[in-house]
């Protein structure tokens, strides 16, 4: 008796997939992981910093990591500039890049040296807005800030604008716990697995899983 085609190579298919899958998500989330952790000393126009909460008037600790290592860039004269992003969570708020830029300027950056996005409420338009900025100033080359397991997926997004970007991470993070790193290793090579997805098929799954995960 012959055996049916369909019922005997379905199982390997399924089987062969859900293996590159695997090896495939294990292969991002390492590179999640490494990623953050290069260091480069190239001088640059500006630091893009990615936006995190603000916690009525003041930078949460996420951001307010990420500020003050944008400020540590400027102070070395790794960079020019600053460009802040991250628009209002609520209206009535001041946003969270004008909260980063008062609080750069009482530790002593200059604000003529200061520039910011209020516009912005994800990763991907903190990056759009700060390419406006970008060309209209004619900045070429950035340090782009933010927490280590965030810097991958920003960078590919950044590269994706057009704009020459080396990752900084903040060199400590509130991100401590094994599981809360986990869980972040996990959304970040989640939304690249997406990204990448998106880019091969010409689908957009990569808003659909930004809306899904309310990010």
């Amino acid at each position: 008796m012959r055996k049916n085609p369909v019922k005997y190579l379905l199982p390997r298919v399924l089987s062969f997939l859900a293996v590159v899958s695997i090896v495939t998500f294990t292969s991002i989330s390492l590179a999640v992981y490494l990623y953050g952790k290069k260091v480069y000393t190239v001088k640059a126009d500006a630091a893009i910093v990615l936006g995190a909460a603000a916690w009525g008037n003041k930078p949460s600790p996420v951001f307010r990591e990420r500020i003050n290592h944008a400020i540590e860039l400027y102070e070395k004269k790794q960079v020019k500039y600053i460009i802040f992003t991250g628009g209002k969570g609520f209206p009535g708020e001041a946003g969270e890049s004008i909260i980063a830029k008062q609080y750069s300027i009482k530790h002593g950056v200059p604000e003529n040296r200061i520039f910011v996005e209020n516009y912005s409420q994800n990763t991907e338009e903190n990056i759009q807005y700060a390419s406006l900025i970008a060309l209209n100033y004619r900045f070429k080359k950035f340090y782009l800030v933010s927490d280590p397991y965030h810097l991958l997926r920003a960078s590919l997004i950044a590269k994706k604008f057009g704009l020459e970007v080396y990752p900084s991470a903040t060199p400590t993070s509130m991100y401590r716990s094994r599981e809360t790193k986990f869980l972040f290793i996990f959304k970040e090579s989640y939304l690249i697995a997406l990204f990448y997805f998106s880019e091969i098929t010409g689908k957009d799954f990569y808003h659909l899983g930004m809306k899904l995960k309310d990010i």
